[in-house]
């Protein structure tokens, strides 16, 4: 399953997965083990660890001794301070700035999140539908291969509709429908992507 992070304002999504370790509100932008830096002399201890995607909205993260403040950020290395009584501390992510919104994405959407046609409601929830044209662009991606031999077989059968072509009309007549079945093929097939060879428009 997946998590979309979304800006308000600009509608800019990310997309994360779900994890059931992750407490509520909290983007999964680091999961990892921090650093602890530690110092018999003081009674704190100096820790860093890697985030990815940092949001610049929000320096409060959430880790498995509670929500934390980031002193710094540098090379998306976020550094922070706990008290030298911890000997571990694992970081989930960071806090979801006011500015955001993290939002599950259907599970019907979990085998291709890039076809979720996402809508803000006027009170302020979110919608999904089937975008179409994501679906197409998907089965394009998804049956490069059978496009490369759909573009080789309307190739190689340019020559029944030229003037000069040495069949009937009637053969014609039966090469166009086959290359236009050709064209039409990559959008009306649904089968798997690993299956087109048994659907494949065949020759006169």
């Amino acid at each position: 399953m997946y998590q979309l992070l979304i800006h308000e304002e600009s509608q800019r999504i990310m997309t994360y997965s779900t994890n059931p370790k992750v407490p509520g509100g909290v983007i999964p932008n680091v999961m990892s083990e921090a650093n602890l830096n530690k110092n018999a002399d003081t009674d704190t201890v100096s820790c860093y660890v890697k985030c990815n995607e940092f949001m610049l909205d929000s320096n409060i993260f959430t880790t498995d001794i509670g929500d934390i403040v980031i002193d710094s950020s540098e090379n998306n290395n976020l550094h922070f301070s706990v008290s030298n009584v911890f000997e571990s501390v694992f970081v989930y992510g960071q806090k979801v700035p006011d500015t955001h919104v993290l939002v599950d994405l259907p599970e019907e959407f979990n085998d291709a999140p890039e076809t979720a046609r996402i809508t803000r409601e006027q009170n302020g929830t979110y919608t999904f539908t089937l975008d179409n044209e994501a679906v197409k662009a998907r089965n394009r991606y998804l049956l490069a291969d059978m496009l490369t031999e759909r573009n080789k077989q309307l190739s190689a059968s340019d020559w029944t509709q030229v003037p000069d072509s040495p069949i009937t009309d009637e053969q014609k007549q039966l090469w166009q429908t086959y290359r236009q079945a050709l064209r039409d093929f990559p959008n009306t097939y649904t089968g798997d992507h690993n299956d087109w060879q048994a659907s494949f428009p065949t020759k006169p």
